[in-house]
């Protein structure tokens, strides 16, 4: 995913966790935040946790794509 189509408010797939992240499964959430140069989003999920993905790890579905 080219995470310059990743917008903030945008439902976004997280996937399972690697070594290095903090949430301990995948999940579906909402893009809370961005931070471009670092390449990172938060993540809000259903819970309201927040969690700082990689944007290139995020899954977008081609139809929110479509919409912009």
């Amino acid at each position: 995913m080219n995470d310059n189509h990743i917008r903030v408010g945008q439902s976004a797939s997280v996937p399972d966790p690697n070594p290095t992240d903090i949430h301990h499964h995948a999940f579906v959430g909402t893009v809370a935040d961005m931070f471009p140069d670092k390449g990172t989003v938060i993540v809000e999920g259903r819970e309201s946790d927040s969690f700082e993905i990689e944007a290139g790890r995020l899954v977008v579905t081609l139809d929110e794509l479509n919409d912009r």
